[in-house]
């Protein structure tokens, strides 16, 4: 939105702002990055684990890898998904 001599209406951008005083969104989103930055991390050194230790092929270890991250991605969706039908009732 704009105003009179090109000044731009910061109101919008202050006011979705807003959640970032509340503590419990700190403390979620650090709860987050820790969690998902580990299931990368994990998810990244599979496919090392499982030709180093096992001796598989790289494509074998990388299919196992992919048996791992994909059901994942449809439970984040499962778990999102509930989490707005339940959670946000409250």
């Amino acid at each position: 939105m704009r105003r009179a001599h090109n000044r731009v209406d910061r109101s919008p951008a202050l006011a979705s702002s807003w959640p970032l005083l509340d503590t419990r969104v700190w403390r979620f989103g650090l709860a987050y990055y820790f969690v998902f930055g580990a299931f990368v991390a994990l998810a990244l050194w599979l496919p090392k684990y499982y030709v180093g230790e096992y001796g598989l092929p790289l494509a074998t270890a990388a299919f196992l890898t992919i048996l791992f991250d994909l059901p994942s991605g449809g439970i984040r969706a499962l778990g999102g998904w509930a989490s707005d039908k339940w959670a946000a009732a409250r």
